[in-house]
């Protein structure tokens, strides 16, 4: 916990909001995120230690984190969903929503779940009338590999959509 909590102080340092996944917090330990000195947080988490012993590490989960000097400027977005969040930034003349996503491990049982998160995210930007999204996160899919099924959904889906796909 201590090196993840130097890495996060780390980046905090040249950044006003940092998005997070896998952040393997279990849903009681979401608070710890309150550690973050001049920060603010919103996480979900994908497991609840009350319901019984967890094997191995926790799963997923994701986090945004803000400098407290943008709380006026930022609303929490929330999905009830433990693989994705968001926040609306609102200031003067700039406006715009990050959704953070971690999406599930790329396998062929996987693809419908993949594809159905897909269909939520194209959703809620067609749901809102907002200028500006950007769905941050790890996608799990690999690019590189011209043979990746979630790659390939994701570059259609984003050329359908007249998405910008970036890695920057």
């Amino acid at each position: 916990v201590k090196a993840c909590h130097t890495v996060v102080d780390s980046l905090l340092e040249n950044c006003d909001i940092l998005c997070m996944q896998e952040t393997f917090f279990a849903k009681q330990d979401l608070d710890k995120l309150n550690s973050l000195n001049n920060f603010h947080w919103a996480g979900e988490s994908a497991t609840d230690l009350g319901m019984g012993i967890v094997r191995g590490r926790i799963p997923g989960g994701v986090a945004i984190v803000w400098n407290k000097k943008l709380d006026s400027s930022i609303n929490v977005v929330r999905f009830d969903a433990d693989w994705c969040n968001a926040i609306h930034f609102a200031h003067n003349d700039k406006e715009f929503v990050i959704l953070n996503v971690y999406t599930i491990y790329e396998c062929h049982q996987n693809e419908d779940e993949y594809l159905n998160w897909l269909a939520f995210i194209y959703s809620y930007i067609q749901n809102n009338n907002y200028s500006t999204v950007y769905v941050i996160g790890d996608m799990n899919a690999d690019f590189s590999d011209r043979n990746s099924l979630f790659a390939n959904h994701m570059a259609q889906f984003c050329q359908d959509n007249n998405f910008i796909l970036s890695s920057k």
